[in-house]
């Protein structure tokens, strides 16, 4: 029994690590507030047992949860599971009686909204799925406003920082409804300053105090480059944080958690093939590039890097009948016999996380992996795998030894998962965002993991594949300069 809300005991379903009690007791005051910790150390409990005590104060009765499509599962599902500890969150942590409505396309909750029961609503949706003005998710929230006092979270607030984007617009105002507001991020600064200001406009404009993101940028961001429109670097940077800081909590796993430590040895460098050099450089010079009769024409230089990484991962892109399609390239994958080299000198049953980007690389890996060690040995994690599949998937891994592999895409697996079971996260390619990659890395590397994980990297000696691991590298500099800044 610990004391949250004011003269009155809190009884947890599940105690508190001493850091969430500290940030309980941080948030309780507060109409707005954001837990800026690292990936694996409770935000979600954080926000599961806010909202109970919340509820049972009288001050809501229903909380919204804004989060990734692809983690709606994570806070509540109704799949069974053989161990309660792979539960997911709501069923896990919330000490008070409560429903659940995970938001679906279609879905009509009406009854559900207009129920009078004493009981926590939780209403889960997908952030991506208010991307557009008056679409059904936001009528959806317009309609559930109206019969609930209600906590708003955004789970990976990061996904508002676009201050520009119709969805940043929408959650803005879906914060306006609410009678509380709560960001939740390990990451929140990925790009730079700038990636402040969506997220605490949601939680309340009058932290920052500025009226509009140009008097923002104006104030705090070094401008310069064509028509003075590039952000060249920050000023003022104490005075901003110096603004936000009561109302953030800020913390890493090295200081809540006792894990393992992280091994990042330098990365694999593999050689292209004469087929891969030749497409390169044709692409280079022509804007085009053939192989095996197939080919495609390039019209700008983004898409040009975007084809550049597909051929380095073994895929040739072409179009045909004005449709577009994929076929592996011709004169082999060296990036893919890197790989399988790779695991087959780790230790027999080693689990391994293997990221890809594209499509086609993972159904490559998965391939490959089977003919190696048995189509039972692997398991998918990605757009294509259906949904309802995608928890058995991720508790198959985490709890059968013949699962030794799962391969992802960093934007669908990369995000609340728990793979523990793995002491290797393996890269066979990455996307340009660095919030893709912390997110990946925290997979493995969260509570419950015993042992040290190692991350590595597969690159291929050319300047294309290396400018990504670059660019992702000097994202998380900017990243740790401003979160050190809070602790």
């Amino acid at each position: 029994m610990v004391a949250i809300v004011p003269k009155s005991k809190f009884k947890f379903k599940a105690p508190p690590m001493a850091h969430q009690l500290v940030g309980l007791r941080r948030a309780w005051p507060l109409k707005e507030f954001a837990y800026f910790w690292e990936m694996g150390i409770g935000k979600t409990y954080e926000a599961i047992n806010l909202a109970a005590a919340r509820y049972k104060a009288g001050q809501i009765d229903a909380c919204v949860i804004i989060c990734p499509t692809s983690i709606k599962s994570i806070w509540y599902n109704d799949i069974e599971y053989d161990n309660p500890e792979d539960e997911c969150e709501i069923k896990k942590f919330c000490p008070v009686d409560y429903s659940a409505w995970v938001y679906e396309s279609g879905d009509k909750p009406v009854n559900w909204i207009r129920e009078k029961k004493s009981e926590l609503k939780f209403f889960i949706l997908g952030v991506e799925s208010l991307s557009i003005e008056r679409g059904q998710s936001m009528n959806a929230l317009d309609y559930f406003r109206r019969f609930h006092k209600f906590m708003c979270v955004i789970d990976e607030s990061s996904r508002i920082k676009n201050w520009k984007a119709k969805r940043t617009e929408n959650v803005i105002l879906v914060g306006g409804w609410a009678d509380y507001r709560l960001i939740l991020t390990g990451t929140p600064v990925t790009q730079g300053l700038e990636d402040l200001y969506g997220q605490f406009k949601f939680l309340n404009e009058n932290i920052i105090g500025c009226k509009n993101y140009f008097v923002f940028r104006n104030k705090y961001c070094v401008m310069g480059g064509w028509k003075n429109k590039i952000i060249l670097g920050y000023q003022f940077q104490d005075h901003l944080l110096d603004k936000i800081t009561p109302y953030v909590d800020c913390r890493t796993k090295k200081e809540c958690l006792d894990l393992p430590e992280q091994v990042y040895p330098p990365p694999i460098i593999v050689q292209p093939t004469n087929e891969q050099k030749r497409v390169m450089k044709q692409l280079k010079d022509e804007f085009s590039m053939e192989d095996q009769g197939k080919e495609i024409t390039i019209s700008t230089i983004l898409e040009r890097t975007l084809r550049y990484q597909q051929v380095i991962g073994g895929t040739f892109p072409f179009e045909e009948n004005g449709e577009y399609d994929t076929q592996p390239i011709s004169g082999g994958n060296p990036k893919l016999d890197a790989i399988l080299a790779y695991i087959e000198e780790l230790s027999h049953g080693t689990k391994c996380i293997i990221w890809a980007r594209f499509v086609p690389e993972i159904r490559y890996i998965i391939q490959a992996l089977g003919d190696r060690w048995g189509e039972e040995s692997v398991l998918g994690f990605y757009g294509a795998t259906d949904k309802a599949q995608r928890p058995i998937n991720s508790q198959a891994f985490q709890q059968d030894p013949k699962k030794r592999f799962i391969v992802s895409n960093q934007t669908v697996g990369g995000y609340g998962q728990t793979w523990t079971a793995a002491t290797y996260a393996l890269y066979y390619s990455n996307t340009f965002s660095y919030e893709d990659r912390y997110q990946s890395e925290s997979r493995p590397h969260r509570k419950g993991q015993l042992y040290s994980v190692t991350y590595q990297d597969f690159e291929m000696a050319v300047p294309h594949d290396r400018m990504i691991l670059t660019a992702v590298r000097k994202k998380r500099n900017l990243a740790k300069e401003v979160e050190e800044s809070w602790t």
